[in-house]
């Protein structure tokens, strides 16, 4: 996946504020969406790996999968489920339409 294929840095509103997210949207050049924990809950049943511990912290079963996901679009689907390390979670989802995709990012 080339850097050039990301659309735009997709997460939760209440990460708005996150250096990180910005410095990534910087990096990339592309936007950041930023979505509510209920736009995030219409995504469930399209991600693969729903968390316990970000339902209880934002009130979303998922945060970097459900962003990718509502960022590219209903008809898209995952090309990278969510990863995670010590400092953030990511995942990929590809619009049908285009090659281009979109990344979620929980920091």
């Amino acid at each position: 996946i080339a850097p050039s294929d990301i659309l735009c840095v997709a997460t939760i509103e209440s990460k708005k504020h996150e250096p990180a997210l910005h410095a990534l949207s910087r990096e990339l050049g592309v936007p950041i969406r930023l979505f509510s924990a209920e736009t995030l809950n219409r995504e469930a049943p399209r991600i693969a790996t729903p968390s316990e511990l970000a339902q209880n912290a934002v009130g979303t079963p998922s945060v970097a999968e459900a962003a990718a996901l509502a960022a590219a679009g209903e008809q898209a689907s995952l090309r990278v489920a969510k990863t995670k390390s010590a400092h953030c979670t990511v995942a990929l989802a590809e619009r049908k339409s285009t090659s281009r995709l979109s990344a979620g990012k929980r920091t």
